[in-house]
This record gives C-alpha cells, structure tokens and sequence, in this order.
C-alpha cells in the first residue's frame, strides 16, 4: 500500500514538473519573443556585455589555475611514487646480492666441513695404524727401532695433520662470524625494506584521498 501511495506521489510529481516545464518552455518563448522585439527598438548595452565577459574571463582563469595546480600535486606525486619504486628495486636487488653470497659462503662452509670431516678420519686412520705399529712393536723387539722411526713420523705427521686442522678450524670459525654479520646486514635490510613499502603504501593512500577530493572538489 506504501509503495502504491509513492508510486501515485510520483506520477503526480513528475506530471506537475512536466506541466512546469512545458509552462517554462511556454515563458521562454515569450521572453525570446519580448527581448526581440526589445532588441529591435533599444540598442544593446555595451557596459553588460563588458560586465559578462570579465566575469567569463575570470571564470576561465580560476580554472585555468586550478588544472595547474592539480597537474603539479599529480606531478610532485607520480615523482615520489617513482623514487620509491627505485629505492625498492634497489633494496630487493641488494637483498638477492646478499642471500647469493650467503648460499656460497654456506657452499664454501659445507666444503670446509666435508674437508674437516676426512682430514678427521685420516687422522683416525693414522691413529689405529699408530696402534698397530705399537703392537707389532710389542712383538717384534728386533723391528722396534724402524717401527719407532716411523711412529715418530706418524707424529710429525699427525700434528701436521692437526695444526692444518686447527687453521681450518678458525678459518670455519671466522666464516661462521662473516656469515652472522651478513645475517644482520640483510636483516637491517629487510627492516628498510618494510619501513620503504609501509611509506609508500601510506603515500598511495594520501594520493587515493587526494584523487577524491579532487574528484569531489570538481563535481561541486
């Protein structure tokens, strides 16, 4: 019933706009047809016509000025959103340097370790053959001296073993600190990085406000 009443209040609406415009169109004729025949016995007032057009000219200025303006904040904004782009570009590519030389450096640590990992069962190896030459020592008084000699050697030889085995232990351990310290750098690096994308988001924001009271700014 509500919605029968509005349809009938708009009907009526519409048929009284229509019968005020056909009434305005009606007037307009006749004011077209009295400011013609005014036109024909007055001449036309010259310092109106200069008041229209300073008022025109004015009009247009304004918005001449307010198209400037706009295009200089689109301008000043597209730059900034440039640059950040860069900024980021950069900072991704120097994060991809970073995690590339750590894959090595963690290639290079593995090696190292694969290297430790034999020179540690050569020294193993020495080791139980030292044993045996201590047990054939034991059986063979006669061959003492030579087994002497060449456990003597052995020795020598271990602690070659093992001083080569103590530099590759701080050449690891000094790797392992480079490889902390690149950890915080990219770290660091990856902080920037989200500070970066929170400002441009923020950025992208401001400019998505702008654009709508611009946008609101020109309907009004």
């Amino acid at each position: 019933m509500k919605e029968s009443q509005e349809i009938y209040a708009n009907a009526n609406v519409i048929g009284w706009n229509k019968s005020q415009s056909e009434e305005g169109i009606y007037e307009n004729e006749i004011n077209l047809k009295i400011q013609k025949k005014k036109s024909t016995e007055e001449p036309a007032n010259p310092g109106l016509n200069t008041r229209w057009n300073r008022c025109y000219i004015l009009t247009g200025v304004c918005v001449l000025l307010l198209c400037v303006f706009l295009l200089a904040a689109v301008i000043v904004l597209w730059v900034n959103y440039n640059n950040l782009n860069i900024k980021n570009n950069q900072l991704l590519s120097s994060n991809n340097n970073l995690t590339v030389e750590r894959d090595h450096l963690q290639t290079s640590y593995n090696k190292l370790t694969l290297e430790r990992d034999q020179l540690q069962a050569s020294n193993n190896k020495l080791t139980v053959e030292r044993d045996q030459l201590q047990a054939s020592n034991n059986k063979l008084t006669v061959e003492r001296d030579q087994l002497q000699a060449i456990n003597n050697k052995l020795t020598v030889e271990r602690d070659q073993l093992q001083a080569i085995n103590n530099k590759l232990t701080v050449e690891r351990d000094q790797l392992q600190a480079s490889y902390n310290k690149l950890t915080v750098e990219r770290d660091q690096l990856q902080a920037i990085n989200n500070k970066l994308t929170v400002q441009r988001d923020q950025l992208q924001a401001s400019n998505t406000k702008l654009t709508v009271e611009s946008r609101d700014s020109s309907s009004h």
